[in-house]
């Protein structure tokens, strides 16, 4: 009578076979689930036999299994079996070959409807092949487990009633996610992935972050969005897929978001796309809608750095932009310029991004006349004491411009403060408070121009726990600065506090004043000199 069984995350590595002549046998069993059981080649072509045989199983999932050299053996038992409308070989080493042979059953299988082939490691012929099939089998609706409006079997069978409009709507309510993030996808998978989200309407958030898509898989996939006349996307992720673009894809990639009416969100960090600001800074020009760029260490330099500057004095959509590590060094004026103009940054963050003490003196006076920006950072940089000095003026000044150094209310992210918005002030410290919160600025580079910002923050902190300043380089002054602080925060309930590796050198007076500062802070509990 078992008609599902669920044997996941366990270690049955060589029962291939066994299972695969108890599929032949057994008449009532609709799913079996044996993801990452440690199976193998010959496990695969176990199962394989069973399959080819069975009448009554409908689903069987083998994702996270090395089945490597047993495709072949799945395509010849699809040709036979008549009874499966879901399977799932995601992540399963399968090669080039494996993809072929599974090609050549899917061309002659009647019954399967979704089966996904994400995350193997197929070449573009085999994905070529698999794609020739799926658009001769109008009932093979996805190869990448991808279901109807975004939703599972269960959710699609409960709606069977509604109609392609009714699917739609019921997915863009649920703000409809495909994410893909850290599933190893390469330009083959692009392939798969593309034809699918090119006739999406429901698709609200694509996220594929952390892969190997290279420049000719974020081509393919941007090409399949560009195609997509109906798709209202809000977000996109495409950060961390090794890809390193030239001038022709950089201005292919700008102007599709330029043209991406809906889009609100972009996050392309830690890819090689040097000198693709200016085309972006055009994007930004003519998007009336993306309220999020991050393009955090994407080795972008000063041209690219002026040339972002010229999107951001006249967009006025975007409210967060994060430039973190990248060496724009020199462009510091040009932002400065765009600040002037621009009202709709609500937050700025160029940490880590080699700004100089004439890149400083540049962003303050732009921020001086900046009317919107409430959280920017520029931590870790080379600014002066006098271009520090020039950045504390404007924001004394401007009380709406809450931090200079990315710290938020309560040590709340911009994400929980808006859950927070009607607490009261003293709700906020203690929800930091009792989740114990920490500035941890370890090994981030910081000098003494760095800890002139921080200084006059932490000494309103009544929140603050742990800060962690280990292995920087503040030096004796920035040490006394930071001492001078905490000690004149009478409300901090400090617990812990870093300042380890910070190439100081203090004499008998600097030695005494942190001294006396420690033992006038009765909460401290550990101390790292």
């Amino acid at each position: 009578s078992l008609t599902s069984l669920r044997l996941d995350y366990n270690s049955i590595q060589g029962s291939g076979e066994a299972f695969g002549e108890a599929l032949k046998m057994n008449s009532s069993l609709k799913e079996l689930s044996m993801v990452s059981c440690f199976l193998d080649t010959e496990d695969g072509k176990g199962l394989a036999t069973g399959i080819a045989v069975t009448s009554s199983l409908s689903s069987l999932n083998l994702d996270i299994n090395n089945i490597r050299g047993s495709g072949e053996a799945f395509g010849a038992a699809l040709k036979t079996n008549s009874s499966l409308k879901e399977l799932s070989l995601g992540n399963c080493s399968l090669n080039a070959a494996d993809g072929k042979g599974l090609a050549a059953g899917l061309a002659e299988n009647t019954s399967l409807t979704v089966v996904n082939l994400l995350s193997n490691n197929f070449d573009t012929a085999a994905a070529a092949a698999l794609l020739k099939v799926k658009q001769e089998h109008a009932k093979l609706t996805t190869l990448c487990g991808f279901t109807e409006g975004g939703l599972t079997e269960e959710e699609d069978d409960k709606n069977d009633e509604d109609t392609e409009e009714q699917d739609d709507k019921n997915a863009k309510d649920q703000g409809r996610t495909i994410d893909l993030c850290g599933d190893n996808l390469g330009p083959a998978d692009a392939m798969l992935i593309a034809p699918e989200i090119s006739v999406m309407t429901w698709l609200t958030s694509l996220r594929l972050g952390s892969n190997f898509l290279k420049e000719e898989g974020i081509i393919t996939i941007i090409d399949a969005l560009q195609s997509n006349k109906e798709l209202e996307l809000l977000s996109l992720d495409i950060s961390s897929n090794d890809f390193n673009f030239g001038p022709i894809e950089e201005k292919l990639v700008a102007a599709t978001l330029a043209m991406m009416p809906s889009l609100t969100s972009l996050r392309l960090d830690y890819n090689s796309i040097q000198g693709s600001g200016e085309a972006f800074g055009e994007a930004l020009k003519m998007n009336s809608s993306l309220k999020e760029l991050s393009m955090v260490s994407c080795f972008l330099d000063t041209e690219d750095g002026k040339g972002l500057a010229t999107g951001i004095a006249v967009t006025s959509s975007l409210s967060s932009l994060n430039l973190d590590i990248n060496n724009i060094r020199g462009s510091g004026e040009a932002f400065g310029a765009a600040l002037k103009t621009n009202s709709s940054l609500k937050e700025l963050s160029l940490g880590n991004c080699s700004l100089n003490a004439a890149d400083g003196k540049g962003l303050a006076a732009g921020l001086a006349e900046n009317t919107s920006l409430t959280v920017v950072n520029l931590l870790s940089n080379n600014f002066d004491t006098a271009a520090a000095a020039a950045l504390l003026k404007v924001k004394q000044e401007h009380a709406k411009l809450t931090t200079l150094c990315g710290f938020t209310e309560g040590g709340l992210t911009e994400e929980e403060d808006d859950k927070n918005d009607e607490d009261t002030e003293e709700q906020d410290d203690k929800n930091a408070k009792d989740q114990g919160r920490t500035i941890d600025l370890c090994g981030d580079n910081l000098g003494p121009a760095d800890a002139m910002l921080i200084a006059p923050e932490i000494s309103v902190m009544t929140w603050l726990t742990s800060l962690r300043l280990g292995s920087n380089f503040l030096k004796e002054e920035g040490i006394i600065t930071i001492i001078d602080a905490l000690q004149s925060n009478k409300e901090l309930e400090l617990l812990s506090l870093d300042i380890s590796s910070n190439d100081f050198n203090f004499g008998p007076i600097e030695e005494k004043l942190v001294a006396a500062t420690l033992a006038m802070m009765p909460s401290l509990t550990s101390l790292r000199l």
